[in-house]
């Protein structure tokens, strides 16, 4: 085979997927372990991870009644989100909610001034989005939603 061939063959296919779906699928799942394991790792120490978002958000202009709840419910849904990703459940919705925790906690860095994350944060968004577009790639999963 050419090595510049842009050739599509059945040798071209790796778990019997194409480059595209190959490549949503790798995509798809690194999202999903990323946040899944965000969630995980924080939950066996719930109440020092509220405690520390709350010492955070002491001075920002957000109340506190409602950095407390966040606080709590950050770790479940990543843990959801990153699950969902992760088994190709209801895949849009996933991606769509995972868009959304990334605009949360943006919105979040920035009422403290914490620039740092921020990057990372509108990478996970706009992959999130890039993946929403394609959709039309997803394999491999439990649900087929495109």
């Amino acid at each position: 085979m050419n090595v510049l061939s842009t050739d599509t063959t059945n040798s071209d296919k790796t778990f019997g997927l194409e480059n595209q779906s190959l490549a949503f699928l790798i995509a798809r799942v690194g999202l999903g372990v990323n946040l899944l394991l965000h969630g995980v790792v924080r939950m066996p120490n719930l109440s020092g991870f509220v405690n520390g978002m709350e010492t955070k958000f002491a001075e920002s202009l957000l109340p506190m009644f409602m950095v407390t709840p966040m606080a709590y419910a950050i770790p479940v849904v990543e843990m959801i989100i990153g699950l969902m990703l992760l088994l190709g459940i209801t895949t849009r919705y996933a991606l769509t909610g995972a868009a959304v925790l990334m605009m949360v906690l943006t919105t979040g860095c920035c009422f403290v001034q914490d620039w740092g994350p921020i990057n990372s944060q509108m990478f996970l968004l706009v992959l999130a989005a890039f993946l929403i577009a394609n959709l039309r790639h997803n394999r491999c999963c439990l649900t087929k939603d495109f």
